[in-house]
Formats: structure tokens, sequence, C-alpha cells
């Protein structure tokens, strides 16, 4: 047991004429293996969003017209996907929106107010969407009044 270094079992002998090959397929093996157990979420995320952005791509102009006529769930989602439209109509249609009683849009009403750095009225419309049940401004009027006791 004490010839470790010299045992045959514990040793790879590497034809030294081949010595490059061999390690250019160990290097290949080790990429290969990478690839298959941690490198496939990257991959996946990349065309996942491919796919997303073209869907988003195909209903954007009926979202657009849906939101132009007032359908809450279109003005949200004309908001979340079309930002810099939605900013050049000064996000009437949100307004509007919120107004008609959409808790979604009272809530982004209300955070867009926060970001404007008017927290008063920020607080009416996210109280209002959490009085609606709207889950996120529920779970922000938990962590404030958390944070105020």
């Amino acid at each position: 047991m004490n010839d470790f270094p010299n045992n045959k079992i514990f040793t790879i002998q590497v034809n030294p004429a081949r010595k490059r090959a061999f390690y250019l397929h160990v290097g290949i093996l080790v990429c290969l293996y990478l690839l298959t157990t941690a490198g496939q979420e990257p991959i996946k995320d990349y065309f996942t969003y491919v796919r997303e952005s073209r869907e988003i791509e195909q209903i954007r102009p009926l979202m657009k017209r849906l939101a132009e006529s007032g359908k809450p769930d279109a003005i949200v989602w004309m908001l979340k996907h079309d930002y810099e439209g939605a900013k050049e109509s000064g996000f009437y249609a949100l307004t509007d929106a919120a107004l008609a009683g959409d808790p979604e849009s009272m809530w982004l009403y209300g955070v867009m107010q926060m970001d404007k750095g008017r927290p008063e009225v920020a607080k009416v419309w996210i109280e209002k969407a959490a009085a609606e049940g709207f889950p996120q401004a529920v779970a922000y009027m938990q962590s404030t009044e958390t944070q105020n006791d």
C-alpha cells in the first residue's frame, strides 16, 4: 500500500504522442457535463424570453385598442409591456381604470404616485387596492403596519 504513486490502479497513463488529443477529449467531456447539469437554465431562459417577446409583439396592437377603449386589464398590460407608450399618453388610461375601481390599476397608480414623491396620495390608492383584495397592496399594507409597530 505504500507504493501509491506507482500503483497502476490509481494512475492514468497517457501516451505522450496523444497527450494533446487526450486533454482535448477530457475538456470536451467536462464541458458537456457542465452544459447538461448547470448550463440549461440560461439557455431555457433566453428562449422563453424570445418566445414571450414575439407573443407580446403579436398582441400589442389588439391590447392597445382595448386599452384605448378603457378595458382595465388591457391598460395594466400596456403599462407593463409598453411603459414608454403609457408614459407618452400621460398615464390617463391608468388613472381612468383606477377611478373605475380596478384594484390592480389602483395599486399601480399608487406605486406611480409614490415614485413621483406623493406618499399621501399613494397611500390612499394603495389602501383602496388593499380593500379590494389586491395581493400586493395587502402585503404592502401589512408590511407598513409591521414597520409602524
